[in-house]
């Protein structure tokens, strides 16, 4: 199935509710106050486009005139109370002996808001007998049945009134498995949602300059393809583009997850909302096939992962089953296989078997602590998994038309990539000991003390091998080197 194809099915789906907006304000995600034409459309100057569903709901003329009624009957009702109370007075100083009557109470409305009305509850009193349908209390009491009727009404539709409002930020997450509840947007009103170029270019710098970056894109590559991005957007593929928007999307959830005071001493000019870019990214990996294992595709799913993972920390059980479609697209692509066992009619260059090895390791890792997080075993099967470590390599000693791969760079040399390969020892004896510990035959019979043994002497082996810039050292030992090194090395 095609993204033609795709669309085609979401746009026969029906909304789950009826739209209170305009055609114009539902597309640009902006209130719209019902109106025909709409006040949006009349600012934009397309009072001839301004349209509503034939379902849509515009009842916010009725409920101001409820609100209006509502108001009259309040007036009417306190001046009908006033006549009763004062009735009352008058009998209560004829009677004998001067004694007050009780004065009749009657359940009385007392008005919070427009939208609110609280009942008081009735106090003991007289019995007052049968009255006639003009007395003052009858009168009254028809007041009250209307004023419940209007507060009821009310009450029914402010939730479809409300809607709208926000609408962007109120909406469900996509589902990525599942898809789009909604039609997809076309690819150029998603590329139209994007910031202006500086701000995108602020948001990749301080993405690509941060303490930590995931080496799974290849940061010279990606440049390229940006500056083409931006010459013809058209062009883009969906994939790339929602690779952009995950990029986007990681960067601004680092932002609103910062406390004010650290964000403006980081000189950290942003408020945008990680969910809108998230959304976009979704709609962009639906649209690219993403289950075709298309380019783009693991990339923008494992930075969507991280962005998610960012922003709602908490949602360990969504990211995990996320994962399970990461590990299985990578799986179908290959990438559990060394570039070098592969058949030599896979085209795969030198460059881009690289480039795979770093990315699978990543997946590895994450697969690893993910699922023990989660205390389950991973997803990868460690027997049909055959790839070495990638390179310990810079970005600029490798491109995408170089024939052969260089040398590895000395285990003392710090790259962004080193952290990832000296992690990949530890994370396969963590997936030893985690098999040892939590096996099926571990649940009826203490593991073996023997193979404890020897699963210690090789865990102290491989942490013994970690390269020395790597190696843990105290804090007031690291004055002189990055806080992503300080991170690595404590993680």
């Amino acid at each position: 199935m095609n993204s033609k194809d795709i669309q085609s099915v979401y746009r026969d789906s029906k909304r789950n509710r009826r739209p209170t907006s305009c055609d114009q304000c539902r597309i640009r995600k902006a209130k719209c106050n019902r109106e025909l034409p709409c006040e949006n459309c009349i600012k934009r100057g397309e009072k001839a486009t301004c349209k509503y569903a034939s379902n849509a709901i515009r009842n916010s003329a009725g409920k101001r005139r409820n609100s209006n009624v509502g108001e009259r009957l309040r007036r009417v009702e306190k001046l009908v109370s006033e006549l009763v109370g004062s009735e009352e007075n008058a009998q209560a100083t004829e009677s004998q002996g001067g004694v007050v009557h009780e004065s009749i109470q009657e359940e009385r409305f007392v008005p919070r808001n427009s939208n609110t009305v609280e009942i008081e509850q009735p106090t003991p009193r007289k019995a007052r007998g049968h009255i006639e349908d003009s007395h003052w209390l009858s009168i009254l009491d028809d007041i009250k049945e209307v004023r419940e009727q209007l507060a009821q009404s009310d009450i029914m539709t402010s939730p479809e009134d409300n809607a709208d409002i926000n609408d962007e930020a109120q909406e469900e997450e996509i589902d990525l498995v599942l898809g789009a509840t909604q039609p997809l947007p076309t690819l150029q009103e998603i590329v139209n949602s994007l910031p202006p170029r500086p701000m995108c270019d602020m948001l990749l710098s301080q993405y690509f300059t941060s303490p930590v970056v995931l080496p799974i894109i290849h940061t010279t590559k990606f440049q390229n393809e940006y500056e083409k991005f931006w010459q013809d957007p058209s062009k883009a593929p969906p994939l790339w583009v929602g690779l952009l928007f995950s990029i986007l999307a990681c960067v601004a959830a680092v932002a609103q997850a910062m406390t004010p005071t650290a964000a403006e001493t980081n000189n950290k000019p942003l408020s945008l909302p990680a969910k809108p870019l998230r959304r976009k990214t979704v709609q962009c990996l639906i649209m690219g096939n993403y289950k075709d294992a298309n380019s783009y595709a693991l990339e923008t799913l494992v930075m969507y992962l991280l962005g998610t993972y960012i922003d709602k920390p908490d949602s360990s059980f969504d990211g995990w089953f996320l994962m399970g479609t990461i590990i299985r697209l990578a799986m179908r692509m290959g990438y559990h296989r060394d570039p070098t066992t592969l058949k030599s009619d896979s085209k795969i260059t030198p460059f881009e078997g690289e480039m795979r090895l770093r990315r699978w390791h990543v997946i590895l890792q994450l697969d690893t602590l993910m699922s023990f997080q989660m205390g389950m075993p991973s997803v990868i099967p460690p027997e049909f998994c055959d790839t070495e470590p990638p390179r310990n390599l810079k970005d600029e000693d490798i491109w995408p038309t170089m024939s052969t791969l260089p040398p590895s760079r000395p285990s003392s040399d710090y790259t962004p990539v080193l952290y990832t390969i000296a992690k990949a020892g530890v994370m396969n004896m963590f997936r030893k000991v985690l098999v040892h510990t939590h096996s099926s035959s571990s649940s009826t019979s203490p593991p073996s003390y023997p193979i404890t043994i020897e699963l210690d002497a090789k865990l102290r082996e491989t942490y013994a091998s970690i390269p020395e810039p790597l190696k843990w050292r105290p804090i007031n030992q690291s004055f002189t080197v990055s806080s992503g090194l300080i991170i690595n090395r404590s993680t």
